[in-house]
């Protein structure tokens, strides 16, 4: 009689490769939102900024992260400015 509870090997091969390309898709998909959401942020920047300076946005390459930042400035624990930077990285 077969013990219905413990699969056997090919079972086993079976969900661990069905597990793998489950993974595969998620991760193929995370990345289009994440490339998705770097595409909108280069769009915003673009329409921000005013003067490039004779450069071309197209050269620049894939923006590869992009985030806000926070810095404090001051002297003193009373006295403190704090300033937002956004920075872009891009591949050249």
């Amino acid at each position: 009689m077969r013990d219905k509870t413990a699969p056997d090997e090919q079972t086993k091969a079976d969900l661990s490769a069905g597990i793998s390309a489950a993974e595969r898709v998620l991760e193929q998909a995370n990345a289009a939102v994440d490339r998705d959401l770097r595409n909108e942020a280069l769009a915003e920047l673009c329409a921000q900024v005013e003067d490039w300076k004779n450069h071309e946005v197209s050269q620049f390459g894939d923006l590869l992260l992009y985030g806000l930042f926070t810095v404090l400035t001051g002297k003193s624990e009373v006295e403190k400015e704090v300033r937002i930077y956004s920075l872009y990285f891009s591949s050249s």
